[in-house]
């Protein structure tokens, strides 16, 4: 039986991640736009800013445009298309020292992380402010439109396998086992922002 783990590491070898992501890139920088300006209000100009996960950049490229912020990208697999730096991690220990960014970015991340936790312990570590951005499914039948979506993506890109999606409550439930500040901003497009 493949496992979720297996799965993963069998995706480090798709070679053709990049040229897809060229091939779809108008997809992505739609996305990236909205996505930025949705999340730019949360990010002090001239911040440090690391983005966990951050798949193809465009997200991170935007918001630097919009932020005049200094963005280091980091993810398991390289499917970067930008030309920011990307520092690759073993989805668990992140390569930096403590409070070395301003702000880390979990943009869609923790429903893919085998090691969810982990990855919210290090942001934590690593940064002064943690931003959230997570898929918000109320019912069953989205949630399972969800895995679907998500993890066709793991085909196309290396995408690791969506496990974690969550409703509202649930995540703040979740999010709360690592800091009780918790705080709910806003809801959109199927997704909200938490900020820790």
């Amino acid at each position: 039986m493949l496992t979720r783990q297996k799965a993963n590491q069998i995706a480090e070898n798709f070679w053709w991640r990049k040229g897809v992501t060229r091939l779809t890139e108008f997809r992505w920088n739609i996305r990236a736009k909205g996505v930025a300006k949705w999340l730019a209000p949360f990010i002090p100009a001239d911040s440090r800013v690391l983005d966990i996960g951050s798949g193809s950049g465009n997200i991170a490229k935007e918001l630097s445009r919009l932020t005049f912020s200094d963005f280091t990208i980091l993810d398991v697999v390289d499917w970067n298309i930008t030309d920011l730096p990307l520092v690759l991690f073993d989805g668990e220990n992140i390569p930096f020292d403590d409070k070395e960014f301003d702000v880390a970015l979990l943009l869609d991340v923790l429903h893919h992380s085998e090691k969810e936790d982990a990855v919210i312990f290090e942001a934590m570590r690593v940064a002064k402010k943690v931003i959230v951005l997570e898929e918000i499914h109320e019912n069953r039948y989205m949630n399972i439109w969800a895995n679907i979506s998500d993890n066709f993506q793991w085909f196309l890109y290396g995408m690791p396998v969506a496990a974690h999606h969550r409703n509202k409550e649930q995540w703040i439930a979740f999010l709360k086992r690592f800091c009780v500040k918790i705080r709910y901003e806003k809801e959109g497009f199927g997704h909200a922002i938490f900020i820790m």
